[in-house]
């Protein structure tokens, strides 16, 4: 007999047993009774992955918009408190509407109102302060390495960039899998954001390269879609792969203070 794998119906999101092999079956959903073809691949990049991705994306350019704002403000200000703002607002914000927006996301696809609100409630909590932290961390690890080399050029400021937006990533992505109450999903989180953000953070300085004529406002919203374009990817791809190989951790939960992942009304096989 096959191996048997979880995956997630394409109408209601409820988890579905199915054999992995490398042959298109057709799957009739027993929740919803929506019946469409599926075929395993392992680098199979499903609708929902996309659509985490395009949330990502929207969560970031909301938050670039609000950012600016802060940027601009302090923009010339020496003062403390207009350092503070701009160090802690913009991560903060930028954590707060993509933890916000990925956070909701589940609910918004499938029509679940509540589930829609607690998440996005939840992701834009934890992500305000994992941004906030975040940036401190980020802001310290550019500075460090910079300081430390001679005559920084691209190559050393594309590498401060990503270990610092990597940190950031990492953050946002546990606030997602806290967000998702499951042991499983924070660890995978975790994973994911650290590659999002490091993949947002290597990109981000050859493409100001590209859109300098444009102005910095150009290339930080360049930067910042990519950022929460790549979080929104990964998060969701590796977690589709986690609950597939049906790792325990992901029917594990985190905490009773948060709504029930929905993936726990279902019985691990």
């Amino acid at each position: 007999m096959p191996e048997k794998i979880i995956i997630k119906c394409k109408n209601c999101a409820k988890p579905l047993r199915v054999p992995r092999i490398n042959k298109t079956i057709k799957i009739t959903c027993p929740h919803c009774s929506m019946v469409y073809n599926y075929t395993w691949r392992f680098y199979h990049i499903s609708n929902e992955v996309m659509r985490f991705s395009f949330t990502g994306m929207l969560g970031a350019f909301a938050g670039f918009l609000i950012a600016e704002m802060i940027i601009r403000y302090t923009a010339g200000k020496t003062g403390m408190s207009a350092q503070l703002l701009n160090l802690f607002g913009v991560f903060g914000i930028m954590g707060a509407l993509i933890g916000a927006f990925l956070g909701g996301a589940q609910g918004y696809y499938t029509k679940n109102r509540f589930r829609m609100i607690s998440g996005s409630k939840t992701g834009g909590i934890f992500g305000l302060f994992g941004g906030m932290i975040s940036g401190l961390i980020a802001n310290f690890l550019y500075g460090f390495i910079l300081s430390n080399m001679q005559s920084p050029g691209l190559f050393q400021q594309m590498a401060a960039r990503t270990a610092g937006w990597a940190v950031f990533g990492m953050l946002l992505g546990a606030a997602y899998g806290i967000k998702e109450n499951t042991v499983g999903d924070l660890k995978t989180g975790l994973m994911s954001g650290f590659i999002g953000g490091a993949i947002a953070g290597l990109l981000f300085d050859p493409i100001s390269m590209i859109m300098s004529a444009g102005g910095g406002a150009f290339s930080r919203a360049a930067g910042f879609v990519i950022l929460g374009a790549a979080l929104g990817f990964s998060i969701k791809f590796f977690q589709e792969k986690a609950e597939e190989s049906g790792s325990s951790e992901m029917f594990q939960r985190l905490t009773y203070r948060l709504p029930e992942n929905v993936r726990l009304d279902y019985k691990q096989p």
